[in-house]
């Protein structure tokens, strides 16, 4: 025990010991420590000295309790603060008014308080407490301590913008919820338990291979030219306008628009079985298809989140369907995106609107071109700094991702002369609109009576 113990300290804070040393009584401090100083409180060692926070009263403190103020006048302790972190918070004293505790985790109180947080961790559900409040339990209005300030609405929705019920902060909880009560598989509560973290999910060989050879050939005579009156948008034939069908969309990146309005076959893709069953459980209700881009290339897209280019009623409630109609091979533009990105802050323009489309249409300047300049390299500088990685979705034919609306994503450069014959989707439920609806110049129809469909590209044709 000697190594935790400082003679000339002990002296030098009591002179009585220092006196009773002189005169022989004890042999030395470190002797007076062992028989007599640690029973009666006395410190062998310098108190800790602990930098006190601004939001600390520390004169409130002493005052509050006089026992703490004399051990500070006796040296025992460096500051009623140092009382407080080092003892204070289990014998029940309290705070100063105002301070708070948000980044101090008490994982034995955390644990002996909220009993639910037990049967998660033996769940593994999380790793441990401090997991579990960072990833569940804030969400559930607990607290990381007993001292610490509760958030006015600790489950409410990321963006203020809103979105789904998968949007809000227990959502984690909603989903257990359902499996526990028999209104949700195993299968599908893991589905998207895996959207909440990542913000997309993949389907695997989820169309059926007739279908997609079926879609894959309306593809290969869209890119021919044979289906008249096809719009595309093609920056070497129309820029981004739409164009009807030339040559250049079969060798440039090109999408074809709204396919899905001309086409049965790719209705029967993007409305297939395992797409509408994920969208309803995502809507709670039936989906509503909007838009559709078809490619035979790459797009070679910079990153970018639709909630950007693809305008809604409500801003963030839609999703985003990519089905490969063949396998994706390395070089073709392959699709790239952000795990996790879709919890990144609101990106909003002239500092208040969170679509293109409303921004240009309130503030009637193009001062939004300059913001867009760099838009998709601020978007992947937000991504890196969050601790973020990109991954490529390399699919084979019958592959669905589905993605959130704020998922950073894009498109590779393409390096080789490769396909990447894809359709990809925009949904939202069947009562809201896309904006586009406000040009008056669209129309819906019904799939099967089991969803819907629209276009703003072929309605007055």
């Amino acid at each position: 025990m000697q190594h935790d113990f400082d003679e000339v300290f002990y002296l030098e804070t009591y002179p009585d010991i220092a006196q009773s040393v002189g005169e022989g009584v004890f042999p030395s401090g470190y002797e007076h420590y062992l028989r007599h100083g640690r029973a009666e409180g006395r410190l062998g060692i310098p108190p800790l000295r602990v930098e006190i926070p601004a939001d600390f009263d520390e004169s409130w403190y002493l005052r509050e309790y006089p026992d703490i103020a004399a051990a500070v006048q006796k040296g025992r302790l460096a500051s009623g603060y140092q009382h407080w972190v080092e003892t204070g918070r289990t014998e029940g004293r309290l705070p100063p008014l105002g301070y708070a505790e948000s980044d101090i985790f008490d994982a034995d109180w955390y644990g002996s308080v909220y009993h639910a947080a037990g049967g998660d961790v033996a769940a593994g559900r999380a790793s441990d407490f401090k997991d579990h409040y960072e990833r569940i339990g804030r969400f559930r209005g607990y607290l990381p301590n007993r001292f610490a300030p509760r958030p006015d609405a600790p489950a409410a929705f990321r963006s203020a913008f809103g979105g789904f019920w998968l949007d809000q902060g227990n959502a984690a909880d909603l989903i257990e919820g359902k499996r526990e009560t028999g209104r949700m598989s195993d299968a599908q509560a893991d589905l998207l338990h895996q959207w909440l973290e990542n913000g997309y999910i993949i389907l695997p060989q989820a169309v059926a291979p007739e279908v997609i050879d079926r879609a894959a050939e309306t593809v290969r005579r869209a890119y021919a030219g044979e289906l008249p009156g096809l719009k595309f948008e093609c920056l070497a034939l129309g820029g981004y306008h739409p164009s009807p069908w030339g040559e250049a969309v079969r060798t440039t990146p090109a999408k074809a628009l709204d396919l899905h309005w001309l086409s049965e076959e790719i209705r029967d893709v993007v409305f297939a079985p395992a797409l509408r069953e994920f969208m309803e459980l995502v809507f709670e209700r039936r989906a509503l298809a909007t838009q559709s881009l078809t490619f035979l290339r790459g797009s070679a897209q910079g990153y970018h989140q639709d909630t950007l280019y693809v305008p809604y009623t409500l801003p963030t409630q839609f999703v985003a369907s990519w089905v490969a109609l063949e396998d994706v091979q390395a070089g073709g533009g392959e699709l790239t995106y952000f795990p996790g990105s879709h919890n990144l802050p609101d990106m909003l323009f002239a500092g208040k609107y969170k679509t293109l489309w409303d921004a240009q249409r309130m503030l009637r300047r193009n001062s939004i071109r300059e913001e867009m300049a760099d838009y998709s390299s601020r978007l992947e500088t937000a991504s890196l700094n969050a601790g973020l990685r990109p991954e490529r979705f390399m699919a084979k034919k019958g592959d669905v991702l589905f993605w959130h609306a704020d998922l950073a994503h894009g498109g590779l450069p393409i390096s080789n002369s490769a396909t990447r014959m894809s359709v990809v989707t925009h949904y939202c439920p069947k009562e809201l609109a896309p904006l586009t609806f406000e040009r008056g110049s669209t129309a819906w129809r019904s799939y099967q009576d089991q969803a819907w469909y629209a276009t703003g590209y072929y309605a007055k044709d």
